[in-house]
């Protein structure tokens, strides 16, 4: 209970900083992107989980400004040496929408285009962890599929 307390205080001390911070959040035309370095709280967030709950409570502060809804990225550095854990959020899934899919799609195209291993749970998120040096490749194949 108490590690749980904590993984939602970074969420929300983290969340705060990127909503807060201009340029924190990086918007594309079909997705948004955030990367997380502070080094303690990436102890907390650097698991899958924690960092697809810190996109949702960003999607939804920003849905709260009246920010348009995308896909979010949010990249967080690892404790392994030149590791990223990158997680993909395309919001919460209409009954036949064909939107989160095509993102589901194009992460895991982008995913295998650089050599990393793909993880997709349920519809609505997808996740890899890359190489410190990929994560650039990985974007632009992203957003070349999109």
């Amino acid at each position: 209970m108490q590690q749980a307390i904590k993984i939602q205080r970074a969420i929300l001390r983290q969340g705060s900083a990127a909503i807060t911070k201009s340029g924190c959040i990086r918007s594309g035309r079909k997705f948004r992107w955030v990367k997380l370095e502070d080094s303690i709280d990436t102890k907390l967030l650097g698991h899958p989980q924690a960092l697809i709950k810190f996109c949702y409570f960003l999607m939804d502060a920003l849905k709260e400004k009246g920010a348009k809804l995308k896909p979010l990225l949010c990249a967080c550095i690892l404790q392994e040496p030149s590791k990223v854990l990158i997680v993909g959020v395309c919001g919460k899934p209409r009954l036949g929408a064909l939107k989160g899919n095509a993102f589901g799609l194009a992460f895991r195209h982008a995913a295998e285009e650089t050599g990393a291993e793909f993880f997709h749970e349920l519809f609505e998120s997808s996740w890899i962890v890359l190489d410190a040096g990929v994560v650039n490749s990985f974007m632009v194949e992203l957003t070349e599929k999109l």
